[in-house]
């Protein structure tokens, strides 16, 4: 069947699967469904009355028989080989799928033409507009830098990866691994700004847009198989949101590797259906959003703080208006066009930067994250392939703070904050977050101690009678309904004792007849750097 109009592709549990060119999306069909009307819709009418005559029409048995035959020797088919809209790599060349048709290093391609073990399927036409564009120069790729570093982050190299990012995000497909960024702000930071009027006219029409309501099976029905960037807009974390968000970050976790892991659904026919999500995400939120390591070692929280500095209002001023200026339409197309151009050169300088920053950190998970975000980043600067030492120079030259060993994104560290920030409202009327009652039950000669004191033992939690520590129950209603919304809700006393200079204690006696195993956490914990 070398000369049929669609490629068969194999079997998998009673299915047969197909490729038609003619309308090259993938096509399953059960034994019984090889009819004439079904073959009909692979391919027209006259090959196959040519290849399968008959005294009437085509005979649709022996049409039939030899499909599943090939079928049969192709092997089990994986939809795993499906390969949506965005760019990609496919043997050493870059294929950008466009949806109707393909760019495979620059040479315009119908879906049909390519010779490819990777299934590109036909999808609507995806705008990766700047294929035809000449790439602009290092000096006006810069400028988006120098843009992103008139923010006011509360940590330098925020900047850095901001505009890393937003390179990361449209070639997203081309890399083994896809960094996600959490944008995080007060009213008044400037997060609605680097939201609206850089990362949408800069990322471009190709991306997927959304508002917190959005649900994980939607935005995945709304991905398929495509590389894309999203943008996901009031990504908050707490309430009603916590389930939903929940379920967007492990996409979102699904989506950082391609280390061959899928996700697996059910399907109304009752057998699993598998999607191997390739999205590279931007959550913008006023709370962090990401709770969990596995979360945060993906995404990385680019914090911004008002600007309270004289001046600040003429400086914002002028800095929306630059903002205006400089990321016309044709700048951003440009920009786009450089990006297509330089995949090769970014792909090479990820490895470079991924395993410099591997050995610097001694994580792999961090290597990647930050190595992919400065390929992008250094993409704006050069056009050249780094060497170790260049890139080390470069790691170097910046301010990292402590953004790759920041303990407060630690699952133990960040259950105990859930706790420490709970409002309680006292029998005074008064609202006092947990973390305040601590402190003014462990200073003995304070007036409010006892107060303070039985609050927190009515909420599953004891100062110590040296008033140098605290227990925190491993069993406790009030604590669960605390913690119902996280994911620590059930052992949160496993959690906790990963805390430096904590230890599980023997059974406490909190209050009359609740006597509950527990963890004992010292004051020492809240320290500056040990949470």
């Amino acid at each position: 069947m070398t000369n049929a109009p669609f490629q068969p592709l194999g079997y998998n549990h009673g299915e047969y699967f197909y490729l038609p060119k003619g309308a090259p999306q993938v096509k399953s069909l059960t034994a019984d469904k090889h009819s004439s009307s079904h073959l009909i819709s692979m391919a027209p009418l006259q090959w196959w009355e040519r290849e399968y005559p008959a005294k009437s029409g085509f005979d649709a048995a022996a049409a039939a028989n030899a499909l599943m035959r090939t079928n049969e020797k192709i092997g089990v088919y994986d939809n795993r080989r499906i390969r949506g809209r965005g760019a990609w790599m496919d043997k050493q060349r870059t294929v950008l799928h466009l949806g109707d048709h393909l760019v495979v290093d620059g040479i315009s391609k119908k879906l049909s033409e390519h010779n490819s073990r990777w299934i590109y399927e036909a999808g609507s036409t995806l705008e990766l507009d700047g294929i035809n564009t000449e790439p602009m120069t290092n000096a006006e790729a810069h400028k988006v830098i120098a843009l992103c570093k008139r923010f006011s982050f509360e940590k330098s190299i925020s900047a850095e990866f901001l505009a890393g990012w937003m390179v990361i995000a449209q070639i997203c497909g081309v890399l083994p691994w896809r960094p996600h960024i959490l944008i995080t702000g007060a009213a008044g930071s400037g997060k609605s700004t680097v939201s609206e009027s850089v990362l949408r006219p800069i990322v471009g029409p190709s991306a997927i847009c959304c508002m917190g309501n959005t649900t994980e099976a939607g935005l995945r029905g709304e991905a398929g198989s495509d590389a894309r960037a999203v943008l996901f807009d009031e990504a908050e974390s707490g309430g009603e949101h916590s389930k939903r968000m929940q379920a967007v970050l492990e996409l979102a976790r699904q989506s950082s590797s391609d280390i061959g892991y899928s996700i697996l659904k059910g399907s109304q026919s009752g057998k699993s259906v598998k999607y191997q999500p390739r999205l590279c995400f931007c959550f913008s939120s006023i709370g962090a959003a990401a709770t969990q390591q596995a979360d945060n070692d993906r995404v990385t929280s680019l914090s911004l703080i008002k600007d309270e500095k004289p001046g600040h209002d003429e400086r914002w001023k002028a800095l929306k208006s630059d903002i205006t200026a400089l990321l016309t339409p044709e700048y951003c197309v440009a920009l786009r066009a450089r990006n297509y151009d330089l995949i090769p050169v970014i792909i090479e300088n990820f490895k470079v930067f991924s395993r410099l920053l591997t050995v610097k950190y001694g994580s792999a998970r961090k290597g990647d994250q930050y190595g992919a975000l400065l390929a992008g980043s250094y993409s704006l600067r050069s056009r050249n392939l780094i060497d170790d030492a260049t890139a080390q120079a470069f790691i170097e030259s910046l301010d990292w703070g402590d953004t790759a060993n920041d303990a407060t994104g630690k699952d133990e560290a960040q259950c105990l904050s859930i706790i420490l920030q709970y409002q309680i409202k006292t029998e005074a009327n008064s609202t006092y977050t947990v973390g305040e009652l601590i402190e003014t039950a462990s200073l003995a000669m304070n007036q409010d101690h006892d107060a303070a004191k039985a609050t927190l033992l009515r909420h599953g939690i004891k100062i110590t009678d040296s008033l140098d520590g605290f227990y925190v129950a491993n069993n406790h209603t009030a604590l669960a309904k605390i913690l119902e919304k996280s994911s620590w809700s059930k052992n949160w006393g496993h959690i906790l004792a990963r805390l430096p200079g904590a230890f599980k204690s023997n059974p406490v006696n909190f209050t009359a007849g609740i006597i509950q195993r527990a963890v004992l956490l010292p004051l020492t914990i809240f320290e500056s750097g040990r949470v």
